[in-house]
């Protein structure tokens, strides 16, 4: 099973008991398709959800996966950009991540 899977069932509690800090770490390590789990991360700390929530390292995964072409990524580090949460606030920042391409 990939670990990003693993991670959200841990996250989620669905399959496995819930366990937030395990999801994390296994969303940490390089999985041969990186951007779900650098998103998820990147999720994990905007919305804290298992992690204490941190805008400036929820905007960090989000780049990473958005510099991929994850769009979850790009779409979600533009509304960083558009709220000022993280990342100083710029409404042309978050326009050109809404106007890219995913890869």
């Amino acid at each position: 099973m990939p670990r990003g899977r693993l991670g959200r069932f841990l996250l989620e509690g669905k399959v496995a008991p819930k366990d937030p800090a395990q999801a994390a770490e296994l969303f940490r390590k390089p999985p041969k398709r990186p951007q779900p789990s650098m998103v998820n991360l990147g999720l994990m700390y905007d919305q804290a959800n298992g992690l204490p929530q941190n805008y400036p390292e929820a905007a960090r995964w989000y780049k990473r996966a958005a510099d991929l072409g994850n769009a979850s990524g790009m779409a979600n580090l533009g509304i960083l950009y558009k709220n000022g949460r993280g990342v100083s606030q710029s409404d042309t920042a978050a326009a050109d991540l809404y106007r890219r391409r995913p890869t």
